[in-house]
Formats: structure tokens, sequence, C-alpha cells
């Protein structure tokens, strides 16, 4: 039996890291997190967009994707959780 959950629950205004991204002409919501990464002396951001695959079926590596008025690239292939999330891995656009 397929995974059948309102993932609104999940992801919404009240839910930390909410934010909406700009996909192409699409409006996506999800959860955005640009968390602190250190390894020795070298640190670094790393941020993530984690949201409903129904949301972005099109996705792949390299896609454009905008938030927060910053311009990311897909770091790698999509991510799916297995209940219809995908974490997408980002990094800033040069």
């Amino acid at each position: 039996m397929p995974f059948v959950e309102d993932l609104d629950v999940f992801i919404n205004d009240d839910t930390p890291g909410y934010a909406h991204a700009i996909i192409g002409v699409n409006t996506v919501t999800g959860l955005f997190d640009n968390g602190y990464t250190g390894i020795d002396l070298v640190g670094s951001s790393d941020p993530t967009f984690l949201c409903k695959s129904s949301d972005i079926p099109l996705i792949a590596d390299g896609s454009s994707i905008t938030l927060n008025g910053t311009v990311y690239k897909v770091a790698g292939a999509p991510q799916p959780d297995g209940t219809g999330l995908v974490l997408l891995q980002l990094r800033k656009s040069s």
C-alpha cells in the first residue's frame, strides 16, 4: 500500500525554514536550510531545500532555484525519501 499523507501538515508557514522557491516559472513551497558545516579549520554553508516530489517532477542536477533572492543550482540528483518528499542539495550560482 502506498504512503498516503497530507504533506502540507509538515510543510507550512508554521514550520521553521518554510520558504517559497522559484523554479522555472513555478513557485514551490518547502523547507530551506542553510546550515553551517565545518571540517577542521574550513567551514561553509550547506544549503538544502526539502519539498514535495509532486511539485518538482522535472528537476535535475544543474537546475536553477531562487530562494530569498539568491540563485542556487541543484547540486547532484534529487534525493527522494520514499514518502513523497525530495531533498535538493544546492550550491550558490556564480
